[in-house]
């Protein structure tokens, strides 16, 4: 005669609720992070379309006046005259009257 055996499950009993949703909490955000990675869904890009023009220096003009102007307004100025002299490669505040300098307008 034939003898079944059976196999036993074993059984899992959950002894501390709060590890175990911890436990649960911390595989969830590691396979989120991990997907998020792989998908390139982290990577940000701004809205702001940054579009740069010409323009020349006239008189009585200065990076800080020309900032103002072309800035981004909600922009700390500094931050501004720091990119217009970046961008034309400008040492000092030194610019002349009809010289031409590129500057960043944000739309």
């Amino acid at each position: 005669m034939a003898t079944k055996t059976l196999k036993k499950h074993k059984r899992y009993v959950i002894k501390s609720k709060l590890r175990f949703i911890f436990f649960l909490t911390l595989i969830f955000v590691s396979f989120t992070f991990a997907v998020n990675g792989y998908l390139g869904l982290g990577n940000s890009s701004s809205l702001t379309e940054i579009k740069h023009i010409e323009i020349e220096v006239m008189y009585g003009d200065s990076l800080w006046s020309i900032a103002q102007e072309y800035g981004k307004k909600d922009n700390d100025i500094r931050e501004s005259v720091y990119q217009i002299a970046s961008l034309n490669n400008i040492e000092g505040s030194e610019i002349y009257v009809g010289q031409k300098l590129t500057v960043p307008v944000y739309n």
